[in-house]
């Protein structure tokens, strides 16, 4: 082989010499750090988090399938691997989310809340786990989430119990809210005051200038203490020249079916009607059109929760509510400041509003 010119000028060299010396040049190892996730971030223009979203293949995250395309394709280009280390690492430590729905009704303003709070954890890479165990209370209930090891818990005052509470502690848990209507003092509380609701719909009705009230409320037990605190709401507020009764009933027509006819034969029947939920105000309307009731014509009714169907009901219930992601960014900003260290004592729900729809109408007289 021919030595190469004194000038170094690779054009000198015979062609396949040439040729040799730049796959020579292409293929010489380097030392250089291997790609991590910062890198595929940046090259695919997204966050880490949703890197790491879909490279673990988190199918129902809320990704486009074009980004995703785009992380992989950076990923590949530059040889990315996952390092197993940090995994081992990150899988002895606690992670991931426990959110407790099991006390929460499903079509409630507080479910949607919970989904969002998930949502968000999830598009933030963590892993979320939904309990809706019927059965576990207390520290079976705890057993059960500390098996799979959560940095962050979210559940119902009626089964984190203060000995569920210790336990989860013990088990690394770093972030853990309580929700129920009062605060408790053995952990920090999502506070949902059932009082208020009751005074957001007598005071919204009182201005519309009804004052013979009636309030449905369910009858089971598991709902005691809520009506409870619900009715006092309703009596704090109640002006001197208003009436207030109750009628206790299931959400189903059949169960107000008789109140419904002997409202026609009242001598001063209800001009509104305060309802426990959405539901039982679904239920009020149907039992009163059977009666030959008009709603709201004849008689208002106010339902609470602001649930799916709230707006496409005939006629669409007026509905006592507070903003769902409102409650969310502030019960994950809350965990995620106790993940940080912070201390967090109390979470109070947003301010109560009315969503005026046709199952109520202003009195003019």
């Amino acid at each position: 082989m021919q030595p190469a010119s004194s000038t170094g000028n690779a054009s000198y060299l015979p062609t396949s010499e040439r040729s040799q010396g730049m796959l020579y040049a292409m293929f010489t190892p380097q030392i250089v750090r291997p790609a991590t996730s910062s890198d595929v971030a940046r090259a695919a223009g997204v966050s880490r988090a949703t890197v790491s979203l879909v490279l673990n293949n988190h199918e129902n995250a809320r990704i486009p399938e074009d980004t995703r395309i785009r992380v992989r394709e950076a990923a590949r280009h530059l040889g990315y691997v996952p390092n197993n280390a940090a995994r081992a690492l990150k899988a002895s430590a606690n992670t991931g989310w426990v959110l407790d729905t099991r006390q929460v009704d499903p079509d409630g303003v507080f479910a949607r809340a919970i989904d969002l709070v998930g949502g968000e954890a999830s598009d933030n890479g963590e892993d979320v786990f939904r309990d809706v165990d019927a059965t576990t209370l207390g520290t079976d209930a705890a057993s059960s989430w500390a098996r799979i090891r959560p940095a962050a818990v979210l559940a119902s005052a009626g089964r984190c119990t203060p000995e569920a509470t210790e336990f989860l502690r013990s088990a690394g848990v770093r972030a853990l809210l309580v929700y129920g209507s009062e605060q408790v003092d053995y952990a920090p509380t999502v506070v949902l005051p059932q009082r208020e609701y009751g005074r957001c719909a007598i005071d919204f009705l009182q201005h519309a200038r009804h004052r013979r009230i009636l309030c449905v409320m369910p009858a089971a037990a598991e709902h005691k203490k809520d009506v409870a605190e619900r009715l006092g709401g309703v009596r704090d507020d109640a002006a001197d020249d208003t009436t207030v009764t109750v009628q206790y009933a299931e959400s189903s027509s059949a169960s107000l079916r008789d109140w419904a006819h002997s409202w026609r034969y009242a001598a001063d029947p209800p001009t509104a009607v305060i309802c426990y939920d959405d539901r039982h105000a679904r239920a009020t309307i149907r039992a009163l059109h059977d009666a030959g009731v008009r709603c709201p014509q004849d008689v208002a009714v106010l339902g609470a929760q602001d649930m799916p169907f709230a707006a496409e009901h005939i006629p669409s219930i007026t509905s006592v509510t507070f903003s769902p992601d409102v409650m969310a960014e502030r019960i994950s900003d809350a965990l995620n400041s106790m993940l940080s260290g912070e201390r967090i004592e109390r979470i109070d729900s947003p301010p109560l509003h009315i969503v005026q729809r046709e199952s109520t109408q202003q009195r003019t007289s």
